[in-house]
């Protein structure tokens, strides 16, 4: 074994040294000409000058001119302890200018064209690699006493982003800060260097005016903008100015206009658009007419205080708009008064509209709103088809008009409260308070269904505070559970979750009075169980908080009626998430050191259960010492424990022991060529004074375990990283725009040697090998880096392999861990594997919406693979996504009690499982989409599961009919599901089985 292991690590370490030869491969540029001009900025960075003709050639792209300058600035930064260097340029071409690009995309960041009336052009690029000049003639010169420079230097200047629309009577975007983009010549290397090169003294002042003061900000708000006056189009309104009193006039507006206002420097616009208004002025001039204000486009501009306006009014502020007959608006304070008013708000989060009309609608602030007469909903036609009506509303808007901030703080306090489908009221409550996150409506979801095991079944969900009329406080999320199962009975339950800047936690609980039998399998001895009491249900409480000083307090209570219930009414929770406990728990980090107390108790009498009362951990994690030459490990663990079994069972739990562990691990890291090496050396001491040590790690029974034993052990880990980067690789097929390849080879090996049988270890050697392969994706503008494929290899032997089969089970390889209690180890795959084994994951991402995955497990000794999936995952744009999968699990021994043990022939048999999984969703059109998942086992000769659901979306409400088969619990179940659009919290399909049925598609 020790021959084995000095030939692996020496070809590893050949394999490594050789491989570290590779080095980063960078995108280059390529300029020639016949004579060149150079010169230097301020700062450093070179200008090029080319009068008698120009050629660029970068990736896919070349560019050609009779006349350049070309601004040259060097970028150093340092990747993974080496400097790498990177270009950026900038290139003024003038006279006779040819571009082209050979390829369809292109690799190279070449970006910001500017072409002035076709007879010059700018460009940006940055470069990667390095740029490499072919020209005969070089000459230094002094660059502001050339004309070509001085033009290309103007040209920067006058440079622009995007097209300059006329504006018309669109309304003024954010004002752009007049100094941020052209530094002077005279700053940093010329007016077009500064913005590519670095901040100019400008920029810089004008980002400090911009972070401003509280004072500078508060004068900024109390600025009074003018109200403006445009046409919206041909022929324009008719306006006519007139007083009313001494000091008092008014305009009026005949036809079709719009008004807008700043509301703050930041860009925000207060907008409407109406046929008719009155216009009251201030005490400031008003200009009226194109003559006056001296713009085509505005009829008037000024000091505007208040206007009434009327006829098919659309009012605007950013999310928020509100559609009225007639409405007056005072633009001194922000006050408004609407007639006969539909406020329009859209949530992005969940991809719907919301809809308030009203008969009376009055603004009270930019925040607070009052309503008499009101609709809500999330439907827009006229009569909708479900919404929540009211007598009267206060509605208080936090949120930020801004298009840029959609979050909430978004209330309604409703008076007087009438669920309707249509004009049929459903429900009625003299008070509702709602957040409008989600549509508008106190029930979550509905569930109508027909099971094997529950019969006829209705599952409804209810928002609680709606129910009950109250306002939930921030980060609480209650939720009301009714249901009825025909062959079980009636249930229900309350789930809550709430969060905090320093906690998080939730509460679930459900009560059933169940009168049915249980269906857990499709064996005898696991269907048709009668409960023991007809009252069954659960409480789970689940708390973490973030205390000061690195304090961390966690708490959990887990409260089951009998054995089965979590597994026949919440299956996926039995099957993937750990098992209920009770326990408190409270932590110290700090640094790398942490100091931790755990309580916990069995409150489930049938569940088999340690309690730990208490168990203290102490861990110290990489302290360096000895001036960093060495590294010291230490992890402790003191419990006081009692093991508990099953009431029903035989077997006598144990009384009140001690159990503990103390292990510390010195380690010599240093870096050899371009390998980092850790040898180590650790010791275990290790007591249990219940059973001792009597296990060995077959599991065989030591006849006189000792409880106190010494581990030794010594060890090497060894890993190294290299990468090749080729940006050139490219396939529009593959979307591949670059390659870079990064390659970590790690090896662990260790001895054990312990004093007691019950405490030794098997000697290992892992060898591993991952690699990485990423690419750029996205648009030109919005490249992204991702992982293409993905693969890690790891192949463990072990010095003495176990002999059994039967039992031994795929396991992937884990250190050592000292977290767990050598008093339950035996057996655990996080202290030893049992076998020679090799496994593998591999990933790869095809595009954006295109996936393969694959796993494997072989067994070295007897040549066997134990595992292997293997799955395709597809989503075409816009209607379809689909998932193929393979599952091979190795044969076991099972007992069939099925049948008499006459000969072990029939009593025994040996089975394992190549199973076929795919799943799909299509959208046959605008109305129907059909979802189905399929899984057949070829061992067994049957299908496992089936199912399919037809969603029918009318309007803003959604319908589902889905048909199951189980055959592993030998069920049917019928369901049937309607929900809002836009409610993500909705489970389609019954609770009680696990399926391909989500909504996401319509949220």
């Amino acid at each position: 074994m020790l021959l084995h292991l000095r030939l692996l690590t020496i070809s590893l370490l050949v394999f490594c040294s050789a491989y570290g030869q590779i080095e980063n491969a960078g995108q280059n540029i390529y300029i020639s000409s016949d004579s060149v001009k150079m010169s230097r900025t301020e700062d450093g960075n070179q200008i090029l000058i080319f009068e008698q003709g120009f050629d660029l050639e970068y990736s896919s792209s070349t560019f050609h001119s009779e006349k350049a300058v070309v601004w040259v600035r060097k970028e150093t930064e340092l990747v993974r302890g080496r400097e790498s260097h990177s270009y950026r340029l900038r290139c003024y071409l003038e006279d006779q200018i040819k571009a082209g690009r050979e390829g369809k995309h292109n690799i190279g960041d070449v970006h910001n064209f500017l072409v002035e009336r076709g007879k010059s052009m700018i460009a940006d690029f940055f470069v990667s690699g390095k740029v490499f000049l072919d020209c005969s003639k070089r000459r230094q010169v002094n660059a502001s006493e050339i004309a070509l420079y001085r033009n290309a230097a103007e040209a920067g200047k006058g440079r622009r982003e995007g097209l300059k629309l006329k504006r018309e009577a669109l309304p003024p975007g954010p004002q752009r800060a007049k100094t941020s983009g052209q530094p002077s010549e005279q700053g940093k290397g010329g007016s077009i260097i500064g913005r590519l090169l670095g901040k100019s003294r400008a920029s810089e002042k004008s980002a400090e005016a911009a972070a401003g003061s509280d004072e500078s900000a508060k004068q900024q708000e109390e600025k009074d903008y003018p109200v403006n006056v445009a046409a919206l189009w041909k022929p324009a309104p008719v306006i006519e100015r007139s007083r009313i009193s001494e000091g008092e006039s008014v305009i009026t507006v005949m036809g079709r206009f719009y008004i807008w206002r700043k509301m703050d420097d930041s860009g925000r616009i207060l907008e409407f658009q109406a046929d008719r208004a009155v216009l009251f002025l201030g005490k400031e001039e008003v200009k009226a007419g194109a003559e006056e204000t001296g713009r085509k486009d505005l009829l008037a501009t000024g000091d505007i205080k208040s206007a009434y306006i009327e006829g098919n009014i659309v009012f605007t502020e950013g999310l928020r708009t509100i559609r009225a007959d007639r409405l007056y608006y005072n633009f001194r304070n922000s006050q408004a008064l609407v007639v006969n008013s539909e406020m329009t708000r859209y949530d992005p989060e969940r991809n719907i509209p919301i809809f308030i009309r009203a008969e009376r609608l009055e603004k009270k602030s930019d925040s607070v709103f009052t309503a008499k007469g009101v609709e809500i909903s999330s439907d827009e036609f006229a009569v909708p088809q479900l919404s929540v009506n009211a007598s009267s509303v206060v509605i208080t808007d936090n949120s930020n008009v801004d298009a840029k901030s959609s979050s909430s703080g978004f209330s309604a306090e409703l008076k007087d409260v009438s669920l309707k489908y249509y004009d049929n009221t459903l429900l009625k409550t003299d008070q509702m308070i709602t957040g409008l996150e989600r549509p508008e409506l106190a029930v979550k979801s509905i569930n109508i269904g027909d099971s094997t095991a529950f019969g006829t079944s209705l599952e409804t969900d209810w928002y609680l505070s709606r129910v009950l009329g109250f306002k939930e406080p921030e980060g609480l999320d209650t939720t009301l559970n009714l249901d009825y199962y025909s062959k079980r009975g009636p249930a229900g339950g309350i789930d809550a979750e709430y969060e905090s800047d320093s906690y998080f936690g939730s509460i679930e609980s459900y009560v059933i009075h169940d009168t049915g039998e249980d269906r857990l399998g499709d064996r005898f001895w696991r269907k048709d169980l009668e409960p023991e009491d007809e009252l069954r249900g659960r409480f789970k409480f689940q708390h973490r908080e973030y205390l000061e000083d690195g304090w961390q307090f966690s708490a959990e209570l887990n409260y089951l009626s009998d054995r089965n219930f979590l597994e026949s009414f919440y299956r996926r929770e039995r099957f993937t998430d750990k098992e209920p406990e009770s326990v408190l728990y409270l932590k110290n980090s700090t640094g790398n050191r942490a100091f931790s107390v755990l309580g916990k108790v069995r409150v489930n009498d049938f569940q088999n259960q340690l309690e730990e009362l208490p168990t203290f951990e102490y861990h110290r994690t990489g302290q360096s010492i000895l001036d960093d030459n060495f590294t010291y490990y230490g992890d402790t663990i003191l419990s006081r424990a009692r093991q508990r079994y099953d009431s029903d069972s035989a077997v006598v739990g144990s009384g009140f022991f001690s159990a503990a562990s103390t292990r510390h691990e010195i380690d010599y890291p240093f870096i050899w060529g371009k390998t980092k090496y850790v040898p180590y050396a650790a010791g275990t001491y290790a007591y249990n004074d219940y059973t001792g040590f009597d296990t060995d790690l077959d599991g065989s029974q030591i006849s006189d375990p000792e409880n106190g034993a010494f581990l030794g052990e010594a060890g090497i880990r060894l890993s190294s990283q290299f990468w090749k980067t080729d940006q050139f690789v490219k396939s529009d097929f593959w979307d591949i725009n670059g390659i870079r390849h990064y390659i970590r080879p790690h090896m662990e090996a260790a001895v054990f040697q312990s004093d007691e049988d019950g405490l030794e270890m098997r000697n290992m050697l892992n060898l591993g090998l991952s690699q990485r392969w990423q690419t750029r994706r996205g648009s030109q503008e919005n490249l992204r880096t991702e992982d293409l494929m993905r693969l890690d290899v790891n192949a463990t032997l072990l010095s003495d392999d176990r002999d059994e089969q039967d039992n031994i089970l795929p396991g992937r390889y884990i250190f050592s861990s000292p977290y767990e209690p050598f008093y339950r180890r035996s057996g655990s795959a996080d202290f030893a594997l049992q076998r020679d084994t090799v496994d593998a994951d591999y990933l790869w991402n095809i595009s954006d919406t295109f996936a393969f995955s694959s796993y494997a497990n072989y067994d070295l000794e007897t040549s066997e693979l134990q595992r292997f999936d293997a799955g395709l995952a597809r989503y075409c744009w816009p209607d379809l996504s689909w998932y193929f999968g393979i599952r091979h699990l190795k044969n076991i021994i099972l007992t069939d009690i099925d049948k008499t043990p006459a000969n072990n022939q029939d009593y025994y048999y040996e089975h394992g499982s190549n199973s076929f999984r795919t799943a799909m969703s299509y959208k046959l059109n605008p109305r129907y989409t059909i979802t189905a998942a399929q899984e057949y086992d070829f061992d067994f000769g049957q299908s496992v599961r089936s199912e399919i659901v037809l969603i029918r979306r009318y309007r803003r409400l959604l319908y589902s009919l889905g048909y199951s088969v189980d055959e592993s619990l030998d069920s049917s179940s019928i369901t049937v599901s309607i929900w809002p659009q836009g409610v993500k919290e909705l489970a389609v399909g019954s609770r009680t089985y696990v399926g391909l049925t989500g909504s996401s598609s319509y949220e």
